[in-house]
């Protein structure tokens, strides 16, 4: 009868569209699990904003610790000598009663994440700096996802969840109140595939790059994943 017919139709359309979409995540698995790395502990940190209710969620805020009572009025003078002021660079009047701001900079002020806090308002501030958090973390998953699938060959759903334990690690959780440390995350998966490109390709550039965009971003950081690109290289 119809209705017999009209079952074995749909079910052959839900078992082809099955084997399409098979197929298709066989076809570009390593790219959707690249996606996945970078998703998934983006949306993780975005739930987990709404349920602290995390501006503008709510009225609780990450602006706190040194979050909130110092990196927050560093984040203020550095939009504001972008935009307004670029003299105040080198040398400025609200430090103190006056001093030189290159050290401020190389050592608070150089993650390229920095420049997302260009378009907010100081007022939504907040807004922007856990968006930059949400950023570096989900990055960081997907450098290292990056890294397993180059240097290990993998591509199967076991890249995902080491990518995700990776970004969401103790480190990450103790210093997202410091968030210039988290760039590091993001670098060193490259700096590692980096070095055995040198290794095994003779193939300097992608070391050379995301060496040098780390020591800018954040020199201290830096210095300690030079002492480890040596040991790492020795080995």
């Amino acid at each position: 009868n119809f209705e017999s017919f009209h079952y074995i139709c749909y079910t052959l359309f839900i078992l082809n569209l099955r084997g399409d979409c098979l197929s298709f995540y066989k076809k570009h698995e390593s790219g959707f699990n690249l996606f996945l790395c970078w998703f998934l502990p983006a949306l993780m940190l975005l739930l987990y904003y709404i349920m602290r209710g995390v501006y503008p969620f709510g009225n609780s805020t990450i602006l706190t610790g040194d979050l909130g009572r110092q990196y927050i009025d560093f984040f203020k003078y550095y939009k504001e000598t972008l935009l307004n002021d670029p003299s105040a660079f080198t040398y400025s009047f609200e430090k103190s009663l006056g001093g030189e701001m290159i050290g401020t900079w190389s050592y608070y002020l150089m993650s390229p994440f920095n420049l997302i806090l260009l378009l907010f308002p100081e007022r939504l501030f907040s807004v922007g700096i856990w968006l930059m958090v949400l950023l570096k973390v989900s990055l960081s998953s997907l450098s290292f996802g990056y890294l397993l699938t180059k240097k290990y060959k993998e591509t199967n759903i076991g890249v995902v969840s080491f990518s995700i334990s990776y970004a969401l690690m103790s480190f990450v959780t103790a210093n997202m109140l410091n968030i210039i440390w988290l760039d590091a995350l993001i670098w060193l998966p490259l700096i590692i595939l980096g070095i055995d490109r040198i290794v095994n390709d003779k193939k300097p550039l992608l070391y050379i790059i995301s060496l040098a965009i780390m020591l800018v971003s954040n020199y201290y950081i830096g210095y300690m994943i030079c002492i480890f690109a040596v040991m790492y290289f020795l080995y």
